[in-house]
């Protein structure tokens, strides 16, 4: 315990001088901002199916919420406009019945931590808030990920990544190919377990932390090209881009 913190403080007073390129940032902001809008293109398609007058977030406040991030896309990136988009899009998002539920959890930590990040060309972006926000990643990778797969009867088994590469939407020939060699598959599914679950720690060693964005990396190329699911893997993709000057 004491290692953790001491790597922690260690790397907080690091990144409190550091910057980052300004470039970078502005190659994250586009493609949150793009992301962010087709899960509210999403939403506003699926609102009147799905909720019809049941729901307790107005409609319009979708509506006004792809405004926000147009603005914050086209380059009006204060504070206040950061902020709105932030508490607007957690109240829409936490308060709309579970359509989506990892989706989510990116958006909404996303805008949060898009808060404390400095997108002004005139203005050196600091590294302290995306430490910040690469270390609540990788905890819920952990937690949600890692952990709840250890103690799920299947994945502890061995087989819940082919039971998850055999899904119905996921039928590309990788997918194939990976679960019909069970001792592949097998393999994969505790590597799996365990790069979710130890990365944190890796991430906190100097050694290893490379170790933790290729977790996130092959996390976004798995759920983008071969489960297929929207709009985890968009927002992973935009996590790489904002953790890369990390590491």
């Amino acid at each position: 315990m004491m290692f953790i913190t001491n790597n922690i403080l260690h790397k907080i007073t690091k990144y409190k001088a550091e910057k980052i390129n300004y470039n970078l940032n502005l190659i994250y902001k586009f493609f949150y901002c793009i992301t962010s809008i087709f899960l509210c293109n999403n939403i506003i398609n699926q609102f009147n199916f799905i909720y019809a007058d049941n729901s307790i977030v107005p409609i319009y406040f979708i509506y006004f919420l792809s405004l926000l991030l147009f603005i914050f896309l086209i380059g009006y990136t204060h504070f206040v406009v950061r902020l709105l988009i932030f508490i607007i899009k957690s109240y829409c998002l936490l308060n709309i019945d579970a359509v989506y539920n990892i989706e989510l959890k990116f958006a909404i930590s996303l805008s949060f931590w898009n808060v404390f990040i400095c997108f002004d060309s005139k203005k050196e972006t600091i590294k302290w808030p995306i430490f910040f926000c690469c270390f609540a990643f990788l905890m819920n990778f952990c937690t949600g990920g890692g952990l709840t797969k250890f103690f799920d009867n299947i994945w502890f088994a061995g087989y819940g990544l082919y039971y998850s590469l055999n899904v119905g939407w996921c039928n590309s020939n990788f997918s194939k190919l990976i679960s019909s060699n069970e001792t592949l598959v097998v393999s994969l599914n505790y590597i799996v377990i365990f790069l979710e679950t130890f990365s944190i720690l890796f991430f906190l060693s100097k050694k290893l932390m490379i170790v933790s964005f290729f977790t996130i990396f092959s996390f976004s190329l798995f759920t983008l090209f071969i489960l297929r699911i929207d709009l985890i893997g968009q927002y992973s993709i935009c996590s790489c881009i904002l953790f890369y000057p990390l590491f």
